[in-house]
């Protein structure tokens, strides 16, 4: 099966609750419509992973354009226009998360290795693929096309920034547009509170499929070969603690407990009042 996601967006935990329920193995592919990073408290962890899978397909995002800038690097692939270039703007749409994440990685030097790795990967992915299923042409990219141009003279900011001017008019004659970066609830006019897959109710030629999850919203996968929809909900705030903890190092464990006067027991963190 090949499934689609998007803007994952740190959100790690429910990276691999979505990949369960898909039941995704070493037969299947997984496109990954960009903003893999950013705003959620995983991304390193995001990057590594779908860095490390053969069978899982990235596309560059805004978020990784914008990380990508901050260090002085420019996509291999693309040199016609990156917006937004001041650094100070990734920092502030969710990236110092991320940077705080790979300063700690950088700090050892086999997972500084392994960054510099990743960098260059993230450098050289594609801004867009073509995919052909069950009759269907698909165009994936994580916000969309400039339709009055050719696929190979879209810009980086066709790619990676377009909004309405591209979700609210035709799409390419005889394919289907599947696109992230605008949250869903955004899509669905009459009803902010929907977080699901926006399929044009007017052209009938686009997918919107960033469901919000950092935002409270959902996680989906789009499977392209029967069309089925599959959702987790983004964790609650306690699921994310109890997440956090299970995950943590013994050393984080131990600072969190000294940090609030506290001991672990049979791994379970208790306050001093609650061990006293």
């Amino acid at each position: 099966m090949t499934y689609c996601i998007s803007d994952i967006h740190g959100c790690f935990p429910e990276l691999m609750q979505l990949l369960e329920k898909i039941n995704f193995n070493e037969n299947d592919t997984l496109y990954v419509l960009g903003d893999i990073i950013d705003r959620g408290d995983y991304s390193l962890e995001c990057l590594k992973f779908v860095y490390s899978m053969p069978n899982i397909k990235c596309l560059l995002g805004n978020h990784e354009i914008m990380m990508l800038d901050y260090f002085d690097i420019y996509p291999s692939h693309c040199s016609l226009h990156i917006p937004n270039a001041n650094v100070d703007v990734w920092l502030s749409q969710g990236g110092d998360k991320t940077l705080s994440q790979i300063n700690q990685a950088k700090k050892q030097s086999d997972s500084k290795e392994e960054w510099y790795k990743i960098l260059d990967w993230v450098k050289s992915l594609p801004t867009y693929a073509e995919v052909a299923i069950n009759g269907t042409d698909y165009l994936l990219s994580h916000a969309g096309f400039d339709v009055s141009k050719s696929l190979s003279m879209q810009w980086l900011s066709d790619l990676t920034w377009s909004r309405d001017e591209f979700y609210k008019n035709p799409g390419f004659d005889g394919k289907c547009c599947v696109f992230g970066h605008t949250p869903t609830s955004l899509l669905h006019e009459h009803n902010i509170k929907d977080n699901s897959f926006w399929h044009d109710p007017k052209y009938e030629d686009k997918i919107g499929i960033d469901c919000g999850c950092v935002f409270g919203g959902l996680l989906g996968a789009l499977c392209l070969d029967t069309e089925d929809e599959i959702y987790v909900a983004a964790l609650s705030g306690w699921e994310r603690l109890k997440y956090a903890w299970k995950t943590a190092s013994i050393s984080e464990k131990l600072l969190t407990a000294a940090a609030i006067g506290g001991v672990i027991v049979g791994g379970i963190l208790l306050s001093k009042n609650e061990f006293e």
